[in-house]
Formats: structure tokens, C-alpha cells, sequence
């Protein structure tokens, strides 16, 4: 699609000074701003395409619960004012740290994805844009394009990173292909990764965190991920179960396959800081069975592997009722099982009605001051990375809402 025009870059909550340093963002991954070239900060980085595309982005900070965003301004060599830049207009395929990884397709290249690295600035140095090469063997960037999301893996040296992308393996479908760009050679290289747990389907990720120095994971929120060290050769693998969905979510899981994860993200998470994994599940609809693992206080990874190869499946249809609640789980990346943390209910949780008075005014035959999470519908829980406990929920007054509150 083409890309409009917006002169100006003012997201709710975004601050006035770019160059703020915040300790972690909330970043909107999926929509780029184009902004037609006046509108730049001390955060703004600029690169060259290969179609000789010259590309600039700034990002535009927000103090979390606020959104941030990212801003691009598009020409190609020589000047030229038509902005008919983008097939795809860019979006965000992998973080970590200060690096951002954006993936786009121009004009010029029709059908073909474009990568660049961008480097947030340090202190007394600037932010950089790096285009990055498709494989040798990837020319029409159709085994990439395929990847959600991308790991970055900070290099010894911090100007240095290495990109890795799980793909299928076509030569042993049972098995994967994991691709890795050095930042250093400049190089892509292919190593192939032994299914660590042949009796449970491949995953399909939608998600990779950093696991440690040189380690990462990929999440399939319907059912487990694959942990890999970088670090060795050749790589060491895990599979890592989760937690079983609770009753009011199982159906969900079950009837988004083949793309299971893509329907579970929008009520689970899966967060590391410091070796230790941290898991979040909420259930609008609570239903009533035995089966409810928040019955237990320990999840044994033999027990979850179990289940997953019977396919979880369980032929009662309990009743539900209209409740909100949540649990948290949490383990060392080396342990074998899952250790509950703590059960939420939404009616114990009174939302503000002073800092939320336009939410609760949405809200139709509430009372204002009886306001309680379990009276929103929320969605695509996000834990903070840095250990704090904090998570962020999307949420709206009634299905159908544009207005979403975080």
C-alpha cells in the first residue's frame, strides 16, 4: 500500500524532549509515522536502500503506560517528490536493548524485503541506520520474510550484534534452520537445529527474548519455546513447555491452529530478567473444572510435555461466567518445572476514576465508583523486562472500541 502523508508526530503522551533517556519504552511495532522530512530529533538516523532510497528514522518517546513511536521520512536519489516510497511501509521485526531491527519494501524492489539496524545513541555518541543483506541464497528475501520476529544477541563489542531468524528446515522438515547475520563479517550463516522435543509439534514463534548472555528464546504462546545458546557450536537446545491454558482459554488455542500463538499472545506473556522466566495468563471467561492448573502450585515440564503430545485435549465443556482473573508463573531458565507466583481476580482491582474518567464515562449503567478491571475487556498482556513486576494491559469499555486505554 502507499504510504500517506502526516506532517506532524504527536502520539498522546509522547514527551516533548526525544532525547530523554527512559529506562524502558512501550513502542507501537506496527505503524510507522511518514513524516515528509521536517520533522526530526536528536534520535534520527539515516541510511541508504539498495534501490538507493534514502531512509531516516526518529523515534518519539513516551513515558510508559504512554505509547512511543518511530517516525520515517522517505526519498529516492536524486530528490524526487513523489511519495510513492513504500510497498510495505516499515515496521519493527526485533529489538534488544539499543538496537532496533525495521523491515520494509520499497517500489523499486517490488516483493522484496529491505532490513536496517538501527543504534540508539550513547552518551557523546550518535544514533546510526545500517542497511542489512538478504542471505546469498535468499535473494527474494522469501525465507525471511516468513519470520515474525528476529533475536538480537549483543555482540563482545558493543557496536557489534549478531540477528538469528528460526526457520523451517526443508531438507529435515522435522528439524529447523537457524539463520545468523553477523553485524562483523557482514555474513549470514546457517546452522541446523535438532527438534529438542520430537514428540510435540514444531513451534511456530511469535515472540524471541533474551534469555541470558548469548542465549535465546522463541515463544510459541500455545505451547512452549526453544531455548538456543549462540554461544556454542553446535548450538545447545531445550524445549521449554508452558504452562497449560487455563479452562476459559482453551478453546481459543485450540481453534486458532494452525497459527495457535498468533490468538494466544493476546491474553498470555512470557518476560526474563536475570535467568529467571516469568509467565502471565489472564482468562476473561472463568470457568469451573478440575482441570484448572492454577489448582496447583508446581507445573512439572515432564507433565506439561504430556499433555501437549495428547494434544491437551479435554472433552468436558464446563460452564463459564463472566470474571476476569489472571495467574503468574515463574521458573530458572535451567529448572524442569513452573512455580506459581500469585492469582488475580479483576474484581479486586478498582480502576482509578480520576485519571480514567473518559474511560469510565464508555462505560454504559456502571457505577463510577465501583469501576474493577473485570468491568473492561483487556487484551495482549505485556510484562516489563527489567524485574519490576509490572505489566501493561490494553483495554477497552466495550467490545468495538478505536478508543484504547493502557
Amino acid at each position: 500500500m502507499a504510504s500517506g502523508q502526516i506532517d506532524s508526530v504527536n502520539p498522546p503522551g509522547a514527551a516533548a524532549n526525544a532525547s530523554r533517556r527512559l529506562g524502558s519504552i512501550l513502542l507501537d511495532r506496527q505503524r510507522a509515522y511518514i513524516t515528509n522530512g521536517d520533522r526530526s530529533n536528536l534520535t534520527t538516523a539515516t541510511a541508504t536502500s539498495k534501490g538507493d532510497y534514502v531512509v531516516s528514522v526518529s523515534f518519539w518517546m513516551a513515558e510508559p503506560p504512554g505509547i512511543s513511536c518511530f517516525s520515517v521520512y522517505c526519498y529516492k536519489l536524486p530528490p524526487d517528490p513523489t511519495p510513492r516510497d513504500f510497498t510495505v511501509l516499515p515496521h519493527v521485526v526485533g529489538a534488544d536493548g539499543r538496537f532496533v531491527l525495521l523491515r520494509a519494501q520499497f517500489y523499486s524492489h517490488y516483493g522484496k524485503d529491505e532490513y536496517f539496524m538501527y543504534k540508539a545513541g550513547g552518551y557523546g555518541e550518535s544514533p546510526s541506520l545500517e542497511w542489512v543483506p538478504l542471505p546469498d541464497d535468499d535473494n527474494m528475501g522469501t525465507a525471511l520474510g516468513r519470520v515474525s520476529e528476529f533475536g538480537v544477541v549483543l555482540g563482545e563489542h558493543r557496536d557489534h550484534y549478531l540477528l538469528a531468524a528460526l526457520c523451517d528446515a526443508p531438507d529435515a522438515p522435522a528439524d529447523y534452520h537457524l539463520r545468523i547475520y553477523s553485524s562483523e563479517t557482514k555474513a549470514w550463516s546457517t546452522r541446523t537445529l535438532l527438534n529438542p522435543c520430537p514428540g510435540v509439534r514444531k513451534i511456530i514463534p511469535d515472540k524471541v527474548i533474551a534469555l541470558g548472555e548469548g542465549s535465546l528464546g522463541w515463544v510459541d504462546f500455545s505451547c512452549g519455546l526453544v531455548a538456543c545458546d549462540l554461544r556454542q557450536d553446535p548450538p545447545v537446545v531445550r524445549f521449554i513447555p508452558l504452562p497449560e491454558p487455563l479452562p476459559g482459554n482453551r478453546d481459543k488455542v485450540e481453534a486458532s491452529l494452525p497459527i495457535p500463538g498468533a490468538a494466544a499472545r493476546s491474553f498470555r506473556d512470557l518476560a526474563c530478567f536475570s535467568g529467571v522466566l516469568k509467565f502471565f495468563e489472564m482468562e476473561r471467561h472463568m470457568t469451573e473444572e478440575p482441570n484448572d492448573p492454577t489448582d496447583k502450585d508446581v507445573l512439572y515440564d515432564s507433565d506439561l510435555i504430556t499433555s501437549l503430545k495428547r494434544n491437551g485435549v479435554d472433552e468436558k465443556k464446563p460452564k463459564s461466567r463472566d470474571c476476569w482473573r489472571a495467574v503468574t508463573w515463574s521458573r530458572t531458565v535451567c529448572s524442569n518445572f513452573w512455580r506459581k507466583e500469585c492469582t488475580l481476580s479483576g474484581d479486586d482491582i478498582l480502576v482509578n476514576e480520576t485519571k480514567h474518567s473518559a474511560l469510565v464515562s464508555r462505560l454504559r449503567g456502571k457505577a463510577c465508583g465501583k469501576l474493577t478491571l473485570s468491568d473492561l475487556y483487556s487484551a495482549f498482556p505485556t510484562l516489563r523486562t527489567d524485574g519490576d513486576d509490572i505489566l501493561y494491559l490494553m483495554s477497552v469499555a466495550e467490545p468495538g472500541d478505536q478508543s484504547v486505554w493502557v
